[in-house]
């Protein structure tokens, strides 16, 4: 990188890219921050993926408040309306209507093109549709503490996939579960796995209303068993038919009382 002389504008708005992000129970959506470009000050208005909100507090890798953030400095902050992801690039605006006017053309952006993605059956789906009418799915949404938590469990979901049953995790996020997940499980007939992350009172009712199931796990070896097992009981059985001997019948014999008895 020396040979390379490499350089940053520090007198600009700060650009950079999120490395992690969670939601904490005591201050609300939080990320890690990496500054590439730019200085990124305190109570500065930023826009992270379709998340937008002004820098409340700024933290650096030893948990110490610091006030501006220079190239190549990677902060902790709080002050977002959400949780990002894990990659989204972060900008720094002189105001907030602004970051603002940005994320919510974003978030309306990307519904467009959930929709989109969503929507239409082409003829190649409905060939493989039929081709595999055997074939059972399970649809899940998956809401987890971080970013990283809920890649890793959508990841290892998606290797329990066998020949009969398949497993669709249909939304994948960090952040607590909401009345938007409850809608799209319902939607959909899909199970809702929230890994260290808890319903309010308020949600888990709401599921309990239109018949949502929301699993709830610490541990992601215990969350994949259960997994495991509820599809073992989906798998198609088979019958299969051993003859243990062979006998001819001679005579029947009725007896009201009894019934008929084979001779």
């Amino acid at each position: 990188s020396e040979m390379l002389e490499l350089k940053a504008n520090p007198n600009r708005f700060a650009i950079g890219t999120v490395i992690e992000a969670n939601l904490d129970k005591g201050e609300g959506p939080k990320a890690t921050l990496l500054v590439q470009n730019g200085t990124l000050s305190f109570q500065d208005y930023v826009v992270v993926g379709t998340a937008y909100g002004k820098i409340r507090r700024m933290t650096n890798e030893y948990k110490k408040i610091v006030k501006v953030a220079t190239p190549s400095t990677p902060v902790c902050v709080i002050g977002l309306s959400e949780v990002p992801n894990a990659g989204d690039h972060f900008m720094a605006f002189p105001n907030e209507k602004q970051a603002r006017d940005i994320a919510f053309k974003r978030a309306l952006l990307k519904k467009q093109e959930e929709q989109n993605s969503s929507g239409g059956l082409t003829l190649d789906d409905l060939y493989n549709r039929i081709h595999e009418g055997e074939v059972q799915i399970v649809n899940l949404v998956v809401k987890a503490n971080t970013t990283g938590s809920a890649e890793a469990v959508k990841a290892s979901l998606d290797k329990l996939s066998n020949e009969q049953v398949k497993i669709n995790v249909i939304h994948c996020s960090a952040g607590a579960i909401t009345e938007s997940d409850i809608m799209l499980a319902n939607a959909s007939g899909a199970i809702i796995y929230g890994f260290n992350v808890r319903p309010s009172a308020l949600i888990s009712q709401k599921a309990e209303q239109v018949k949502v199931e929301i699993r709830l796990h610490r541990i992601i070896y215990d969350l994949l068993n259960e997994m495991e097992a509820a599809m073992k009981g989906m798998l198609k059985k088979e019958k299969i038919e051993r003859i243990t001997g062979q006998a001819e019948v001679r005579s029947l014999i009725r007896i009201s009382k009894i019934g008929t008895i084979a001779g």
